[in-house]
């Protein structure tokens, strides 16, 4: 959440200030794939669509401190996925087989 920490049961959701310390317990970082967007926003052009490399630190570190990493890609009004989203996703994919 942008606004600290909050628990959601049996894990806590932190916002980008507070995710890259280690925890003992469970939390989970919700991270947008677009820069100033949480869903899909039409608005926003390919600069503002987070490279591969730096979802893959942000999930490195992640999980690195005991935390899962939630990443949103949020679809378009037609229920499909941008198509920079699934080549990221692609990426992601393809680093996760070797290093997943």
């Amino acid at each position: 959440s942008n606004w600290g920490y909050q628990s959601y049961g049996s894990y806590y959701d932190v916002n980008s200030k507070d995710a890259l310390a280690l925890r003992k317990y469970k939390w989970e970082f919700p991270y947008g794939i677009q820069m100033d967007s949480f869903g899909y926003d039409r608005k926003e052009g390919p600069d503002k669509v987070w490279n591969t490399t730096h979802l893959l630190q942000q999930m490195v570190k992640t999980v690195a401190n005991n935390g899962n990493f939630l990443l949103n890609i949020g679809p378009m009004a037609n229920g499909t996925l941008d198509p920079l989203f699934e080549e990221r996703l692609r990426e992601i994919g393809e680093w996760m087989n070797v290093n997943g």
